[in-house]
């Protein structure tokens, strides 16, 4: 019995194929004469990761990643020179296609991630040296040169190293290369940090644990 993923068939008549497929729905075309069952295709699944291609950074101990809502734009943290790096894709969210285009002196010495907010209005940055986390406001959204620091919290690690927010900025979340935990915080105001509050914390997989992020609705969480 062959398996397709139902959105990409393009034999078969519409009339025989379920009105909302779900998966393991079952249809027979009778153009083509075959069944069809309809799976998923599952994403975030790091077994069906194939490396592609590579490029080099602009900083000799490039720290953090982080890219623009539609992948025109690339971001590197850098703790060599202690620099944000911004790079334009002619390509989305292909790396082969990344000229950099401008960088901006960090806050910290020895900064270790970069994050933005929902828009780009905001971009923050997490301290290792001085154990903070730093944020910005730009005045053009994702353009590092627009970047002005506003503020800066305690981190709860007296090594942070990941940084990451929940889709609204409600919830922080920071990762302890110290303590080997993951902390939660609650923000009354999304994406202000001067809000934040520590909540609660999880022990980490590794004892050297350096980032946190989380798949699109949250039900997943990853540690490097």
């Amino acid at each position: 019995m062959p398996f397709n993923l139902y959105a990409n068939i393009t034999s078969g008549l519409d009339a025989d194929k379920p009105f909302n497929p779900s998966v393991k729905d079952v249809y027979i075309a009778t153009d083509t004469k075959k069944i069809y069952v309809c799976y998923e295709k599952v994403g975030f699944d790091i077994s069906t990761a194939t490396f592609s291609q590579s490029i080099d950074t602009q900083d000799t101990e490039p720290r953090g990643l982080t890219f623009n809502n539609d992948g025109s734009k690339m971001y590197e943290i850098g703790a060599t020179s202690d620099k944000i790096y911004e790079y334009v894709l002619s390509t989305p969210f292909d790396i082969s296609t990344a000229v950099f285009s401008q960088s901006i002196n960090t806050q910290d010495t020895g900064p270790t991630e970069i994050v933005f907010n929902s828009d780009g209005s905001k971009m923050y940055e997490v301290g290792f040296g001085s154990d903070k986390i730093y944020e910005y406001v730009l005045s053009t959204p994702f353009d590092i040169s627009t970047a002005v620091f506003s503020q800066s919290i305690n981190t709860q690690d007296a090594s942070p190293t990941g940084l990451a927010f929940n889709n609204d900025g409600s919830k922080m979340y920071e990762v302890g290369n110290t303590s080997d935990k993951i902390y939660e915080y609650v923000l009354s105001t999304p994406f202000d940090i001067s809000t934040a509050v520590f909540s609660q914390s999880i022990n980490t997989q590794d004892a050297t644990p350096t980032r946190v992020t989380f798949n699109s609705d949250g039900s997943k969480m990853y540690e490097v």
